[in-house]
């Protein structure tokens, strides 16, 4: 039997599928994939030797993970084999890894080893749900470590923009500090300067007017010395200081 793959999505009928007639529908046959009123389930469906087997669920149960079970359990047992399309499958081959019908276990899988198919596949749904268990455990772990990470991340951001933040504040201020040490010892600097350039200036005026005043007397000297008339020497004796000059600094 083949079922519909969107059996849970399919949209719910007007009216029961068996009578026909009621519109309170409130369960639905997987085997039979009919959607049936309360009477025709208990009274009718139920109570018939070829459906009373059949698995029957509470349309609110549609689309829940109870449904999928229920859908797989009837698909199970209406697995039909890949090699004889009419056959349904009924035992599992552990030698070749597959689930074989009658004519199969006569033909290529004879003398294989055989289980039954729906402890196979409870064996299966066992392992897949051991998988998930792991991969939710692992993921909760992940998500855990995640979060984890992110604070850590946050944290550290926030440190290291404070952090950033103060050093730069403190750089200012040391800049700001250095500028205005440089700016004290530049004005002492320049005070003690002026007062020995001042010095030395006054020195330099007062030895260029000896110079001057050196210079003249010298020339005076000379002219008299190179004149050839004796006055001229008696003349400039009356005006000759014949004191030593003075030393304008020590």
């Amino acid at each position: 039997m083949a079922f519909s793959q969107s059996i849970g999505k399919a949209q719910t009928p007007a009216v029961c599928q068996f009578c026909e007639i009621s519109p309170e529908i409130q369960w639905k046959c997987i085997n039979c994939e009919l959607f049936l009123c309360n009477l025709c389930c208990s009274k009718i469906h139920n109570k018939s030797k070829a459906s009373m087997e059949h698995e029957i669920i509470n349309i609110k149960d549609i689309e829940t993970v109870d449904f999928a079970k229920t859908m797989r359990k009837v698909d199970l047992q209406n697995m039909q084999c890949t090699i004889h399309g009419k056959e349904k499958c009924f035992v599992y081959c552990k030698d070749c890894s597959e689930p074989v019908c009658s004519k199969c276990t006569i033909e290529v899988h004879q003398k294989h080893e055989y289980k039954a198919l729906d402890e196979v596949y409870e064996g299966l749904i066992a392992d897949i749900n051991e998988v998930e268990d792991k991969i939710e455990s692992n993921l909760q772990f992940l998500k855990k470590e995640k979060n984890n990470l992110l604070k850590i991340l946050s944290d550290g951001d926030t440190n290291f923009q404070e952090t950033r933040d103060i050093i730069l504040k403190t750089e200012k201020e040391m800049i700001e500090a250095i500028s205005k040490f440089a700016e004290n010892l530049l004005q002492k600097l320049e005070k003690k300067w002026k007062s020995s350039e001042n010095m030395i200036k006054t020195e330099l005026f007062a030895m260029t007017k000896k110079e001057d005043e050196l210079e003249t007397r010298k020339n005076n000297i000379n002219q008299a010395l190179q004149s050839h008339h004796v006055a001229d020497i008696f003349s400039t004796s009356k005006t000759l200081d014949t004191s030593s000059p003075s030393k304008v600094f020590s």
